[in-house]
């Protein structure tokens, strides 16, 4: 087993953004990751692979990325955090009805039940938002815990997870920012390639799915930082320096 030191107070974005390329079946592996993503509910094996990542960053098992040796193990896992990312969208998922059901109401019921409708939904909108943006990092601290612990129950321990949300708020809030970014960026480059017939439809499909998948791997590099410095895992991490390449090995930053 090789290992790799990981340093979970640094905040270098370059790190953050290209530790994947440092794997010498990098391309690979984001290939075969992107390819699973086309496929509907086979997909759902990202999420494992995401779970995966983010254990062997803690562990500082090198490299990060794991070989697509067990899909059956990935789905699994997938299947688990879906699972648990609906539990807690149950609460958005009642408002939406509510507002629905809201909207409906105040158009049968004349102008005076228009303009209470219209409050209502004013405030259910408000509180709607506000539990969106707090469910963006408290979900990261879900998945640090459950990443830790590896079962279920752990991720709805609501007094770990919100110790784990304090500390780590401020890469969380990178996470959140870099997720925008990109997002951001690939409807862009979208929106331009669309108008190149064919061709770019096809680039389209591969920057997507690529694109996607590229953040997911950022996301689980930010949560296994957040990991790793709630406690090392299983791994001898080094913390202090970075053992150099063997001799005739190209330098990919120690990891061959």
């Amino acid at each position: 087993m090789q290992y790799y030191d990981y340093n979970p107070t640094s905040g270098d974005l370059k790190d953050n953004l290209t530790f994947m390329f440092r794997d010498p079946e990098w391309k690979k592996k984001i290939l075969i990751g992107a390819g699973v993503n086309m496929i509907p509910i086979l997909n759902f094996v990202n999420g494992g692979y995401m779970l995966a990542v983010i254990q062997n960053l803690r562990n500082g098992i090198r490299p990060p990325l794991p070989a697509w040796s067990d899909f059956g193990k990935f789905f699994m896992d997938g299947l688990k955090m879906i699972a648990i990312s609906l539990i807690y969208a149950i609460p958005m998922i009642l408002l939406s009805i509510i507002m629905s059901a809201a909207s409906g109401a105040s158009y049968n019921y004349g102008s005076n039940a228009l303009t209470a409708g219209s409050i209502g939904l004013a405030i259910i909108s408000l509180i709607s938002l506000i539990y969106s943006l707090l469910l963006v990092f408290w979900i990261q601290g879900v998945y640090v815990n459950y990443a830790i612990k590896g079962t279920f129950a752990s991720a709805f321990e609501f007094g770990p997870i919100w110790k784990i949300v304090q500390r780590g708020w401020k890469r969380m809030l990178a996470t959140v920012a870099i997720y925008f970014v990109g997002v951001l960026v690939l409807g862009i480059v979208g929106a331009i390639l669309v108008l190149i017939p064919c061709l770019g439809w096809v680039a389209i499909w591969l920057l997507v799915f690529g694109g996607i998948f590229y953040l997911i791997l950022v996301m689980a590099y930010n949560i296994g930082m957040i990991a790793l410095q709630e406690g090392p895992g299983a791994g001898p991490v080094v913390t202090n320096t970075v053992p150099p390449p063997p001799p005739g090995a190209s330098n990919l930053g120690g990891w061959e």
